[in-house]
């Protein structure tokens, strides 16, 4: 089982290589999934973006949500930070909750990249990776199945600031 320890963010740290990831995760006939998005330049990918200066990883987590795909959340609690091993950067993982109800498919047109639209879809978490998904995102979706499978996803409890081991 992976441990989760303290971490303490140097203040002068660059924040270009800490990234968001809110993890909005649903019941489905097929057990339990994530969302996640067809990106038309770059394959399959979870929703994930750059924290401002100043910004927590959860505001980080549901601005990126609502930019990337219209959805407005709310916190459910912060997960911790898991070291994604692509280019230096530091993946959080925020769980967050919407109103019930989202469809198995849509398409949103976000101003990301000059503007594109993204077809979102649900991953099943226990399925196989199907499709074009950047070996990142493979690893992500591996650390976040394992995370639901010891329980760290379903309690709301606040675990504060913590690093995931890989």
């Amino acid at each position: 089982m992976d441990s989760l320890q303290i971490v303490l963010v140097p203040a002068k740290e660059d924040v270009r290589r800490w990234k968001a990831v809110p993890l909005l995760l649903r019941k489905g006939s097929r057990g339990i999934e994530l969302l996640a998005f067809e990106h038309p330049l770059a394959g399959r990918q979870l929703v994930k973006g750059g924290l401002k200066k100043g910004e927590s990883l959860c505001a980080a987590a549901l601005r990126e949500l609502q930019e990337e795909s219209g959805i407005r959340g709310d916190v459910y609690r912060e997960i911790g930070w898991w070291e994604s091993g692509y280019r230096g950067q530091l993946w959080g993982f925020c769980r967050v909750e919407t109103p019930k109800g989202l469809p198995d498919r849509w398409k949103y047109y976000t101003k990301d990249g000059g503007g594109l639209w993204f077809h979102f879809f649900w991953q099943r978490l226990e399925g196989d990776l199907k499709g074009d998904w950047h070996p990142v995102y493979r690893r992500a979706i591996k650390r976040v199945k394992n995370l639901w499978r010891e329980g760290l996803l379903d309690s709301k409890a606040d675990a504060g600031p913590s690093f995931i081991d890989p």
